[in-house]
């Protein structure tokens, strides 16, 4: 009988200053469906001015970034992938042969949800201005959607080298547009901040609503149904990405449909 952790065990590592179980579910579950000697455990930490040293030293084979993290692990990897270089934020490090890799599994995620299920007509809406944002601006251009608008609180986009089509608007402005798609980016919906980003009677304005909060009560997920408007839930976001993940760490490739079967989720 195989008797996991042993001294062959990979371990994996997800860091942030507020840590969850969705990521720890995932993949030690996969790693047991698929036999693997691997081991992912949530980390809880204040800063990440040792991480580098951390992850060679204790032979960490990967880590899952988290905020506010993203960007701040930019010059503690050897080497950034495409994603990351685009993006300027890093969510997934490889550790490999002692030499790290960022990648960026959060814009193949966006990559994948907006070719397959989103039309390129009418315009999008950007709920937010953080690093996840950021991430599905920079894959929609490489889509080549248009007419996208940006609307935040704070609107900090001042390195988003926004294109001519593109127009940033007033936070109190959401409510007015009319467009195909509304992306929440924003912490809007989950369960400490569950209320709607935007006036129930302006949801009508929209084909589809992409909402990347996981939160099985979400009030936005309730409403959209209830309206008949196409909905992306943040889990679908966060599987896809996660997906991506577990494929640069441990070199296997599954579909969504495997996954969702073995997580016995729908």
């Amino acid at each position: 009988m195989k008797i996991f952790p042993n001294n062959k065990t990979k371990f994996f590592l997800s860091i942030s200053t507020k840590p969850g179980n969705t990521g720890s579910k995932f993949h030690n579950t996969l790693y047991r469906y698929f036999d693997m000697n691997c081991l992912y455990f949530p980390l809880k930490v204040k800063n990440v001015s040792s991480i580098k040293k951390i992850l060679i030293d204790f032979n960490i084979a990967g880590c899952s970034v988290s905020m506010p993290f993203k960007k701040l692990v930019i010059n503690k990897v050897n080497k950034l992938d495409k994603s990351a270089f685009l993006t300027k934020n890093i969510n997934t490090i490889l550790n490999k042969k002692n030499k790290l890799i960022g990648y960026n599994t959060d814009y193949f995620a966006a990559l994948k949800i907006f070719s397959k299920k989103i039309k390129k007509k009418n315009g999008i809406v950007i709920l937010g201005d953080g690093a996840v944002a950021r991430t599905l601006y920079i894959a929609l251009k490489k889509l080549k959607f248009k007419n996208i608008f940006l609307c935040s609180r704070k609107k900090r986009y001042q390195d988003w080298n926004l294109k001519n089509n593109d127009k940033i608007i007033n936070w109190n402005e959401r409510n007015n547009l009319k467009t195909n798609t509304l992306v929440n980016a924003t912490p809007i919906g989950m369960s400490h901040l569950n209320y709607l980003p935007i006036k129930k009677p302006s949801l009508k304005n929209f084909n589809n609503i992409v909402d990347l909060t996981i939160n099985s009560n979400n009030k936005l997920k309730k409403v959209s149904n209830k309206l008949k408007i196409k909905y992306i839930d943040g889990y679908e976001f966060a599987l896809n990405q996660a997906l991506k993940q577990f494929k640069i760490y441990t070199q296997k490739k599954i579909d969504t449909k495997t996954v969702k079967k073995v997580l016995k989720v729908n």
